[in-house]
């Protein structure tokens, strides 16, 4: 992840993106898988725009963590419950405004 925030700083957003979703590819643990699911799902939401596949990976991350109740599985649920929601929210408004 470090590798996708140093070219994201650098502007090379497309290559940011692709680091992470190769990432996931490699056998991860629960914990870590959705901790790149979350970082991903921000990734895209501030490169693309899109709420969608944000949420989508905010809910799979989610559920990777469902079950788990240490400190890190409990940090790594509420980033991707954030991140969801946040895509939630952004496209109700996004719908209110249209309206």
């Amino acid at each position: 992840m470090a590798l996708a925030s140093i070219l994201y700083a650098t502007s090379r957003f497309d290559e940011s993106l692709g680091i992470l979703r190769e990432g996931l590819r490699l056998p991860l643990s629960n914990l870590s898988r959705a901790a790149m699911l979350t970082s991903l799902g921000w990734y895209v939401n501030y490169i693309t725009d899109d709420r969608e596949e944000p949420l989508s990976l905010g809910e799979q991350a989610s559920a990777l963590t469902q079950g788990l109740e240490t400190i890190e599985a409990l940090i790594a649920r509420a980033k991707a419950q954030s991140l969801a929601e946040q895509q939630m929210q952004l496209s109700r408004l996004c719908h209110c405004l249209v309206r």
